[in-house]
């Protein structure tokens, strides 16, 4: 009866160590996209911008080592995603959800013909141990972007227009004309932009606008603001034009309305207000702003703020305006610095067209270092022990289990 109650025992304790060696053998799962950034026809001396997004799909965050290879290594840097980001960097805090990267390729003047690869590759380490932190084994896994850069030493000055929309508006109103411009070469451009405005047939004014310099593979919306301070309403016609250098790529003709003031409607909506950047002194934070019209008319906007700290306000601010075509959508930016540790509250409100929006609120906790946040440049020791050694004391204790489990039924 005793040994049979011995045994009993025996197999107990070896389930039960075997659930826990197993339950510490953790992997902490990444991803990547895209997985191939191919950059063809590349120029020398052109930086090029492209963002990869890392996921987490996990709820705990992670910490990932950057580590480039390949013969265009020394071409890749890999920069946050924020509006101060300065120092490329060599390791990410991923945290339960996904994270942006900018990678900037840069191919050196001297760089012969040819195609060039690389591997950037985000290795998951040791999180950062605490209380809550299990100890066990972490098991380390990599995602990677490969790049393809083909280096042909050709200039390539090349782009696509499409004129969006001409909206009406009052007499007295800027008319926003939209254009839509994708730079298809390997050299930055500055597309030049032309609109002749007229009336039964008569040319009554003309706007020239040389937009701002567009990256390779980059499309941006263009937007030319014709004031059209002191005219009638009535029907009109808008002849746009848009060159890259002497090569005319787009010319359409639209026409357009202008009403009397006060017929069209003026609505807008503050859908979202959020933050970008590390919560720490001295770096930059992003505020932005969402602004919707949903009126029927182009307006003015500005976002405009109030920043307190332990409930004192120590601040006011207030953005660019901006002109918001109609049913037109943009975000408001303000950067703002704060150089005291401690709580923020900053309320937030926009102004269009001399109404107010109703406020939205940003609470903000700032610490003093770049250290108080974990953003580290030393790897972080784990509690946990390495995937090898936690195997192989797995095996041997499950092996000492079995051979003393044999033992015992032998008796």
């Amino acid at each position: 009866m005793k040994g049979d109650f011995n045994r009993f025992k025996l197999i107990a304790l070896l389930i039960f160590t075997s659930l826990f060696v197993f339950h510490t053998v953790s992997a902490a799962g990444i991803a990547v996209t895209p997985s191939l950034i191919n950059i063809s026809d590349a120029a020398r001396s052109i930086e090029y911008e492209k963002t990869i997004t890392v996921f987490n799909p996990g709820n705990d965050e992670l910490m990932a080592d950057i580590m480039i290879s390949g013969d265009a290594k020394e071409w890749i840097k890999i920069y946050e995603d924020t509006p101060d980001a300065g120092e490329p960097v060599n390791e990410i805090k991923i945290p339960g959800k996904n994270i942006k990267v900018k990678a900037r390729i840069s191919v050196p003047e001297d760089t012969a013909n040819g195609m060039y690869r690389a591997e950037i590759n985000f290795d998951t380490k040791s999180p950062e141990s605490s209380e809550n932190t299990e100890v066990g084994a972490v098991l380390k896994v990599r995602a990677t972007t490969k790049v393809e850069i083909d280096v042909t030493g050709t200039e390539i000055i090349s782009g696509e227009a499409d004129l969006l929309r001409i909206s009406d508006s009052e007499v007295n109103y800027p008319v926003p004309v939209e254009i839509m411009f994708q730079n298809t070469g390997n050299v930055v451009l500055a597309p030049g932009i032309t609109i002749v405005i007229s009336k039964e047939g008569k040319n009554i004014d003309t706007v020239r606008k040389t937009a701002s310099e567009i990256k390779p593979g980059e499309k941006e919306k263009i937007t030319v603001n014709w004031e059209n301070n002191g005219l009638e309403s009535g029907d009109y016609s808008a002849i746009v034009t848009v060159n890259i250098g002497d090569n005319e790529i787009l010319r359409e003709e639209t026409k357009f309305s202008l009403i009397p003031e006060g017929t069209l409607t003026r609505k807008g909506e503050f859908t979202e207000i959020n933050y970008e950047g590390k919560t720490v002194v001295g770096r930059i934070l992003k505020i932005s702003g969402t602004f919707v019209n949903t009126g029927e008319i182009p307006t003015k906007a500005v976002l405009k703020g109030e920043i307190y700290k332990d409930d004192e306000l120590i601040d006011t601010f207030e953005s660019d305006e901006l002109t918001v075509t109609a049913m037109g959508t943009e975000n408001l930016v303000y950067y703002y610095k704060p150089e005291i540790s401690g709580e923020y509250k900053i309320i937030t409100y926009i102004v269009y067209e001399d109404k107010k929006t109703g406020e939205k609120e940003l609470n903000i906790q700032v610490t003093g270092s770049a250290d108080s946040t974990g953003d580290s440049s030393k790897p972080t020791e784990s509690g946990k022990a390495p995937l090898p050694t936690a195997l192989v004391i797995a095996a041997l204790t499950i092996f000492a289990l079995v051979m003393a489990l044999k033992s015992a039924f032998r008796k």
